[in-house]
């Protein structure tokens, strides 16, 4: 959850793992990656800072409250992670994972998961930053 963009310069937008642009929570990164090139390309040419919108702040809230959960009860992970993906469709998990959701598939992914874990967690990342 470290916000390695903050490394960045007006001459050196990092990518990939040094960008931050693995997922916190899940490590996942495939289609981040050919995501992000795309806008980066289009940042450029279309004269703005290299590494302008790579990074929307909801994704970058959920990772903190599911690595929050987690942190503080990491023996929870593995049915965490057999829930988010036995309980939605693959087209929604992975439209969540690239970062690509709608609100309502948001809310759909955080209702598959129906854990009191995740309200505390949400408190705790909401008071936390």
């Amino acid at each position: 959850n470290y916000p390695f963009w903050q490394h960045n310069s007006s001459r050196i937008t990092k990518i990939g793992t040094a960008g931050g642009w693995v997922k916190a929570s899940s490590g996942y990164s495939f289609k981040n990656t050919q995501n992000k090139i795309k806008i980066i390309l289009d940042n450029i040419k279309g004269n703005r800072e290299v590494d302008e919108g790579l990074f929307e702040r909801k994704y970058q809230f959920y990772d903190a409250v599911f690595l929050n959960v987690l942190y503080y009860e990491n023996e929870y992970g593995p049915q965490l992670f057999e829930d988010f993906y036995k309980r939605n469709t693959a087209e929604v998990a992975f439209q969540f994972l690239d970062e690509q959701s709608t609100i309502s598939q948001d809310l759909r992914i955080i209702w598959s998961l129906r854990s009191f874990k995740f309200v505390k967690a949400f408190f705790r990342c909401l008071f936390s930053r």
